[in-house]
């Protein structure tokens, strides 16, 4: 049974990880969140849309005011596109425990079934908001908060200069083909020269 939308096709039997940041009301309130019956009842929601084979929920405390919340599964149907399963997810946790405040909705993680790993119609990526990423990419933030996709290297591939990775200096000694010490003399030097014609125009 296929469910929702449209685009790339999520088979039953994939894998998945949803995340959530979350306010829980004891933040405010001064009292307790019971983590036991929040799961209990997080994963009865679940089970009751009959989406999914098996689920299992995390719940870490987290900084001062915020906690995370995971959900691992199996999806029992196909989905018309992982970002459906995303929002069905969300949503339930948001019907299910009214009282946790999301802060934050992270990217879906899918694993097809291991007999349809490689099938181009079958969808094996990392979703958040419109972006999505292909394997082995990743989803990344750029300095004000949006989503791209970063490129993470496999084995056996020529290593990349990657800004986020390097640095300033070493990744102009990587796109440069030299020494992260040659690439420091060469931006002092850049520099001098830079204030030099500085003040020749003055």
């Amino acid at each position: 049974m296929r469910r929702y939308g449209l685009g790339a096709l999520l088979v039953e039997g994939s894998q998945f990880a949803v995340g959530v940041e979350v306010v829980a009301p004891e933040t405010f309130t001064g009292g307790s969140l019971d983590v036991g019956v929040l799961i209990d009842d997080l994963e009865g929601c679940l089970y009751d849309t009959h989406a999914f084979h098996a689920v299992s929920i995390e719940y870490n405390s987290g900084s001062v005011y915020h906690d995370y919340l995971t959900v691992k599964g199996t999806v029992a149907n196909d989905f018309a596109d992982q970002d459906d399963l995303r929002r069905l997810v969300v949503g339930i946790v948001r019907q299910c425990a009214p009282y946790l405040s999301i802060t934050r909705e992270d990217a879906i993680t899918v694993i097809p079934p291991s007999g349809r790993a490689n099938d181009p119609n079958i969808a094996s990526q990392v979703t958040q908001g419109n972006v999505t990423c292909r394997p082995p990419d990743v989803i990344a933030n750029d300095f004000i908060g949006r989503a791209y996709c970063k490129k993470v290297e496999t084995p056996g591939q020529p290593k990349k200069c990657d800004l986020d990775d390097l640095g300033f200096s070493k990744w102009i000694a990587c796109n440069l083909g030299i020494s992260p010490s040659s690439a420091q003399t060469v931006m002092i030097f850049g520099g001098v020269i830079l204030i030099a014609a500085l003040f020749r125009r003055r």
